[in-house]
């Protein structure tokens, strides 16, 4: 087979009479197809083709007879642009609705006037057969909430480095219908990324665990080859030895192959001042604020943006919650007015102030805001580098409190507390949009010390 792939033959009899369709899947998949495991973990570096190959298998299952998909990202937003994406990619460059309704006379009369697949914001319904997929984001609905889904047969979860054990615990009994799987894609980004030490530990007969690496060194040929992927195409190829050359090792190993960072202590913000404070009784702020970092675009492979919210009480500052992902530019406004909303519900006290930080997006989301909103906004431009910022506060993050209960909305701690472990003078660490967004509202706890510019 060209580039390495194996076809998918004889399936005459499964995609619902059609004779037609063939695949070619990526040999490093063929144990999703030819195994029958309960849970499925591939994880590795970038343009390892994980997306497309997870995103190939669940359409060819649901297309063979009426199943449900369950797909989960951390953000049900950035799930929408990418994933969804990849399914539906399959449909329309295989062609399915038109081969099916080619040739079945009986789906032909039946939905002459309908759509054979139905593509909704949060679903993929195939209409023939009820087949659905369904997209949705833990950030967004709390594993709790996924109770209420019944009859999933596949469960795919994307990014899943997000995933604690706390939310993998409460996830996996919640996909209970008889042989139903769950498969979890990720890019490894820290060692004690729950899903990573899974991997790498598993004694569990029923997981399957497979690293995945888009390419290999060919000593002979002194270049990266074709690896895990077969399709990789000459451009990518050819971007892949380039970063062979001009990044540091840890970070090519990071990126391309698969390897974590690591949760090193970047010898600059001491977490063990952090302390925590009981968010199941009423604290009694006397203001609540938000503080915004966003990034230029909803690529992947751009920062995060991160939105968090405070409370001050006294001398501390709560960090109630942090919202956090790839948001395009009407979703960031969206996700923005939702904060602001959700801290006035919750703790009956609208923020005094909104801070956004004047770069990429928030020049723009400054402006849209200004014109259609009565927000409090408050702009900050940023005067020094990263490193100074935080070293202007460093004392101030033993007034940082967080949550201190296990309710699942508050999945995000151990990220921020990695994240801000991580944080390095050199900014060789991974992510600063949750460091930077603290360290505003910590400037403004500590007496307005920044020139603040409220529009």
């Amino acid at each position: 087979m060209e580039n390495g792939g194996f076809l998918m033959q004889n399936m005459e009899n499964n995609l619902y009479k059609n004779p037609k369709i063939s695949l070619t899947i990526s040999p490093a998949f063929k144990d999703l197809w030819q195994t029958d495991f309960r849970e499925y973990i591939y994880y590795g570096g970038r343009y390892g083709g994980k997306n497309y190959a997870i995103a190939q298998y669940l359409c060819v299952k649901l297309l063979q007879k009426r199943q449900r998909a369950l797909i989960l990202r951390e953000f049900q937003t950035s799930g929408k642009s990418s994933v969804y994406k990849d399914i539906q990619d399959f449909f329309i460059d295989n062609d399915i609705e038109f081969k099916i309704n080619d040739l079945d006379l009986e789906i032909k009369q039946y939905y002459k006037n309908e759509n054979l697949i139905k593509f909704k914001a949060t679903r993929i319904l195939l209409s023939f057969n009820q087949s659905e997929f369904i997209f949705a984001g833990v950030n967004d609905n709390v594993v709790d909430s996924l109770k209420g889904l019944k009859d999933i047969n596949f469960c795919w979860i994307d990014e899943a480095n997000f995933l604690s054990e706390y939310s993998y615990n409460k996830l996996k009994p919640t996909i209970r219908a008889e042989n139903s799987k769950l498969i979890y894609s990720f890019n490894p980004e820290q060692e004690d990324d729950f899903l990573y030490k899974k991997a790498i530990t598993n004694t569990d007969s029923r997981c399957y665990v497979k690293k995945i690496t888009a390419g290999r060194y060919d000593s002979q040929k002194g270049e990266w080859v074709c690896g895990d992927n077969p399709f990789l195409n000459a451009t990518i190829l050819a971007d892949i030895n380039s970063d062979f050359k001009t990044m540091t090792s840890q970070m090519f190993n990071f990126v391309h192959l698969g390897e974590p960072l690591g949760v090193e202590n970047g010898n600059v913000i001491n977490t063990d001042l952090i302390g925590f404070y009981d968010d199941c009784i009423w604290q009694g702020y006397t203001q609540t604020i938000l503080s915004a970092d966003t990034a230029f675009s909803k690529s992947e492979n751009a920062d995060y943006s991160a939105i968090g919210a405070f409370g001050l009480k006294g001398n501390e500052i709560h960090l109630l919650r942090i919202w956090r992902g790839h948001y395009d530019f009407n979703e960031l406004q969206e996700v923005l007015k939702g904060a602001y909303s959700y801290v006035s519900d919750k703790y009956q006290l609208p923020p005094a102030r909104v801070i956004i930080e004047k770069k990429a997006s928030g020049i723009s989301l400054l402006q849209e805001l200004q014109r259609t909103t009565h927000l409090p906004l408050s702009e900050v431009v940023p005067k020094k580098d990263k490193f100074a910022r935080v070293s202007n506060v460093l004392s101030e993050f033993g007034k940082l409190r967080l949550p201190q209960s296990k309710d699942p909305i508050n999945f995000w701690i151990s990220d921020f507390i990695k994240e801000c472990k991580a944080f390095r003078a050199d900014e060789q660490h991974l992510h600063d949009d949750q460091v930077d967004m603290v360290c505003y509202a910590l400037e403004y706890q500590k007496g307005f010390s920044i020139d603040w510019d409220s529009l």
